[in-house]
């Protein structure tokens, strides 16, 4: 009872942002996978789910939190439809029953993805015999386009330890990632200005931009690829930190600016000294703000910057973050204990157990959606207001009695 009147609460809530009007808005996109138990010891793989949220930099609120899966549909009578049987003979983009993974496609992506495993490793040898370290994100992107074009499957994250669910279909993560920005399109789409914060992510960047191509081409809405080093550790982040803060003291003292002119400054100066780096097309320029939760921080333009002003350059590169939505996706590893991170095992070659993990692919949807609820709505910030409450969509903090029960 708890997820579908919280589901109902959320739509009559959001469809209200339809109606408001909306200045800027910054909103950091990422995605996180779930992992669910097996249900047969016969067959003791996982199922992997994914996952696709968005949060808004300045209120905090998280627009949707879509996952990868369909209980409505029951692959064992699929397969024996007529319809199923009709789609197998052709191509990809003519199937009525694209957007859905069956067996044997899944089969042919963990062949796919051996191969991209293969072919990194060979080219992870030839970057350490040609002393041109490290192997970067952007360089494996490309040689997983280069793996779909040759065999038709894109390499998606299945192994031999993962399977499909018993009971309803996983969905390829591309749909989702288009429902999700198209939902976002129909309730934030009539903002004054737009600024989408992406993980390196070719699938989230095309599909951010589909859904809000009209937005793009009349130049009020920007889409910014964002990276950072997840490597250091908590003593080297604080030294970054650290040296952030004499730098931009030391630009307060002597420029005579006051802290956010200061970190501009320091911004600008990075914009003469553009990155290209390894296996990348795109151009990067460094973002030296060191925040603690993000360090080495680069920002990379995917829609037209030659429009913007060398200022508007600068305010999109020093405020990208997707610290936003990070911070929601730790929430869920901590507060919903069905969603923590497994800990894996040698002995398991790859497979992982958990007694608190779900066995029903279902509740990994339901539990996102009541905590966004709770998260949105609920829970207040260090300002005493939660991120509804920020966005205009509450007027104050929500007694989740009044969620259960809406008509008390």
């Amino acid at each position: 009872m708890f997820y579908e009147r919280s589901v109902a609460f959320m739509k009559e809530r959001e469809s209200r942002l339809k109606m408001m009007p909306l200045k800027g808005m910054r909103l950091s996109s990422d995605r996180q996978e779930y992992g669910v138990n097996w249900t047969n010891r016969d067959d003791r793989r996982n199922v992997v789910l994914s996952a696709i949220g968005s949060a808004d930099s300045y209120t905090g609120y998280v627009f949707g939190m879509e996952v990868n899966f369909d209980p409505s549909v029951n692959l064992q009578d699929l397969a024996k439809s007529q319809q199923y049987q009709d789609d197998q003979s052709r191509k990809k983009f003519n199937r009525t029953l694209a957007r859905i993974w069956t067996p044997r496609e899944i089969h042919a992506a963990i062949q796919a993805n051996k191969e991209l495993e293969y072919k990194k490793k060979e080219l992870l040898k030839s970057y350490f015999e040609a002393g041109n370290l490290p192997l970067h994100e952007a360089r494996v992107a490309s040689l997983a386009e280069e793996i779909e074009l040759e065999s038709g499957v894109s390499p998606v994250s299945f192994d031999d330890a993962t399977t499909l669910p018993d009971n309803g279909a996983l969905v390829r993560s591309e749909y989702t990632l288009c429902a999700h920005f198209r939902l976002l399109q129909e309730l934030i789409g009539h903002a004054d200005l737009l600024t989408l914060y992406l993980d390196q992510d070719t699938l989230i960047n095309r599909a951010a931009i589909t859904a809000f191509t009209d937005q793009v081409k009349a130049g009020t809405c920007r889409v910014a690829y964002v990276r950072f080093n997840k490597e250091l550790t908590v003593d080297e982040r604080r030294f970054r930190v650290k040296m952030t803060e004499k730098a931009v003291g030391m630009v307060m003292k002597t420029e005579e600016l006051d802290r956010i002119e200061a970190e501009r400054f320091l911004v600008q100066q990075s914009l003469s000294q553009p990155y290209a780096m390894s296996g990348s097309k795109e151009v990067w320029f460094s973002n030296p703000i060191n925040r603690i939760y993000e360090c080495e921080k680069y920002v990379s333009f995917l829609t037209d910057c030659d429009c913007l002003s060398e200022n508007q350059k600068v305010s999109v590169i020093r405020r990208a973050s997707l610290h936003p939505i990070d911070n929601f996706f730790q929430m869920v590893r901590r507060r919903l204990s069905l969603l923590e991170r497994p800990m894996h095992s040698q002995s398991n070659n790859g497979r992982v157990w958990t007694g608190k993990s779900p066995y029903n692919p279902v509740m990994v949807e339901k539990m996102l959606q009541i905590l966004r609820v709770y998260y949105n709505f609920c829970l207040r910030g260090k300002d005493g207001k939660t991120p509804a409450q920020r966005l205009g969509l509450a007027k104050g903090p929500v007694e989740i009695r009044k969620i259960l029960y809406p008509s008390c």
